[in-house]
């Protein structure tokens, strides 16, 4: 066999032997990251609307919940939330970067290398969900998992069915009342509308009406001063758009631990 011959073979080989490394350490953070994720909510439960009285003259309401959150801030002290969409698989910690807005889209949530990220939000909300607008963010996977199960809402009998969103943190339940779900071109909500501006608050969901492709509840719709939470991910339809579904703050709860 001619020199040139064995060399380029040596080469084929040494690139076989390459891409199949990458392909096994690709598999495997996959695996790791989905395990991860399936072992911090394997065990979890909805919150439990807690039948109790503390102070016959306050109007608080307390919900029962089995969040960890001692534990959850152990592995990842970036872990400020969990959400939760009943009905669908969406059960998950929620992550913002103290650093990098983007570190969260190609990292789980102890902050290790996987693919299919983790729910998370960036640096122009704060973490207490008390911003006009907050936007959580997450992959479309082929899978299912994260958020690709707001491309269903597209259906309008899904829609209907499906109406909350939970978000818990350590001393408070939020559920939010869905009121729309629809493609969004892919610019950034937060940057390209002031959401505390009242005009431009109203505006941007008035023209929700206006969207031939939007399910919506007109009665929902929220006016300035209420609390607005978007799930954005990637549209199944077209890659370069988002979907977002909507809900606005209806309700809160003060944390009861199981």
């Amino acid at each position: 066999m001619k020199k040139p011959v064995k060399i380029l073979l040596g080469c084929v080989s040494a690139v076989a032997v390459v891409l199949c490394a990458l392909c096994i350490l690709f598999i495997i953070q996959y695996v790791r990251g989905q395990s991860l994720n399936d072992r911090l909510g394997g065990g979890l439960t909805s919150a439990v609307l807690a039948d109790i009285t503390v102070d016959p003259d306050s109007d608080t309401r307390y919900m029962e919940t089995d969040i960890d959150f001692d534990e959850l801030t152990a592995l990842n002290d970036e872990i400020y939330a969990w959400i939760e969409v009943p009905g669908t698989v969406i059960n998950y910690a929620v992550v913002q970067s103290k650093t990098d807005d983007l570190f969260y889209n190609n990292h789980g949530v102890d902050k290790a290398y996987f693919s299919g990220g983790s729910i998370y939000s960036q640096r122009y909300n704060s973490t207490d969900f008390q911003d006009s607008m907050t936007v959580l963010y997450g992959h479309n996977r082929k899978s299912q998992t994260m958020f690709a199960q707001l491309n269903n809402f597209a259906d309008a009998a899904y829609f209907a069915d499906h109406q909350d969103i939970y978000i818990y943190t350590p001393e408070t339940v939020y559920r939010y009342e869905i009121f729309a779900a629809y493609p969004h071109s892919s610019e950034h909500l937060l940057l390209c509308y002031d959401f505390d501006d009242p005009d431009q608050f109203n505006a941007y969901f008035a023209s929700l009406t206006d969207n031939v492709n939007a399910n919506y509840r007109r009665e929902l719709f929220p006016e300035f001063g209420d609390k607005v939470l978007t799930l954005s991910t990637c549209y199944k339809q077209n890659r370069m758009q988002r979907y977002l579904v909507q809900g606005v703050l209806t309700e809160q709860y003060t944390v009861l631990q199981k």
